[in-house]
């Protein structure tokens, strides 16, 4: 998984200013570099990539308010589609390592619904989702957590219990939401035009290449320790061809299980994501002093060279 996070223009990039917002039991947070980006990469000047190891399963409702794992036969309306990441490079450098003044470990966890299956040639068929979460809104949530055991080969035998649920509980336990993405407004959006419907086919996937699979156009959902610019990042619908303004805009493919992934998963996936986040009023704050600062040492230099001082 890749994201993009596109900060505002007038975060630190003129005034090099960094306000750190501890998360609890923490000595650094990553909130300052996601607003105040490092190591830019051009164009814009102003863009993190982050990569990621993801994996997917697909859940059935059981009609008795549970869930069954499938692996096989034809996706059904109604089927969740869950996702678990861990991040581990931010701008080619490691995350669970320290980047600028920061350490810390990024996690995601997904559950999106299939809400309709159309226009279906063979098995290849048009896909909208929906939330797969209890609120109906959430379609992914992002933490922060300092490195622990997901760290090293996150979805191996060796990692956090080895089972999906036990890495499930690491992602989203003893963690901080730094926010959520979802369906909060009428426009937004995940479909996936002619994605491939028969699960046996994903078990032959290589893990060499990937698979087209979806697009999506997101809001943020609910409190989280960043807060996300609306309707700024435009997003194509694959199924109608709109493209509308969105927090979150981006997309997903699928391919087979990387090396020492636990067969609890059934594809490793990759998703690109590209939003905007909105200054700290602790960073705001500063800003506006080092306006006011500016503003003096203008006028004091205006005044110099009027009095011949400069």
């Amino acid at each position: 998984m890749k994201i993009s996070c596109i900060a505002k223009t007038v975060t630190i990039a003129a005034f090099g200013i960094l306000a750190i917002a501890p998360v609890v039991g923490r000595a650094a947070s990553i909130i300052p570099f996601l607003t105040n980006p490092v190591n830019p990469s051009p164009p814009p000047s102003n863009v993190n990539t982050f990569q990621d190891t993801d994996v997917e399963r697909i859940l059935r409702p059981d009609g008795a308010g549970g869930f069954t794992v499938v692996t096989s036969g034809q996706l059904q309306v109604n089927d969740i589609i869950e996702t678990a990441a861990v991040w581990d490079s931010v701008n080619g450098g490691s995350v669970a390592a320290t980047v600028g003044n920061f350490t810390y470990d990024l996690m995601a966890y997904s559950r999106i619904r299939i809400a309709a299956i159309a226009n279906c040639v063979g098995t290849l068929c048009d896909l909208t989702f929906a939330s797969g979460f209890a609120d109906g809104q959430t379609a992914a949530q992002v933490f922060e957590a300092d490195p622990g055991p997901l760290a090293l080969q996150p979805f191996s035998a060796a990692s956090a219990g080895g089972t999906a649920a036990s890495q499930i509980a690491a992602i989203t336990t003893g963690t901080s939401l730094l926010f959520a993405a979802g369906f909060g407004q009428a426009d937004d959006f995940w479909t996936s035009a002619d994605a491939e419907t028969n699960l046996n086919l994903f078990a032959g996937l290589p893990s060499s290449s990937q698979v087209g699979v979806g697009n999506f156009g997101l809001s943020q959902i609910g409190p989280g320790l960043i807060v996300v610019e609306d309707n700024l990042i435009p997003a194509t619908d694959l199924i109608t061809g709109l493209t509308t303004l969105h927090a979150f805009g981006g997309n997903t493919s699928v391919f087979g299980l990387e090396v020492n992934t636990i067969t609890d998963w059934l594809v490793s996936s990759n998703t690109t994501v590209k939003f905007a986040t909105v200054p700290e009023p602790g960073t705001i704050g500063l800003i506006g002093l080092a306006l006011a600062a500016a503003g003096v040492a203008t006028r004091r230099a205006t005044r110099q060279r009027k009095e011949g001082l400069v």
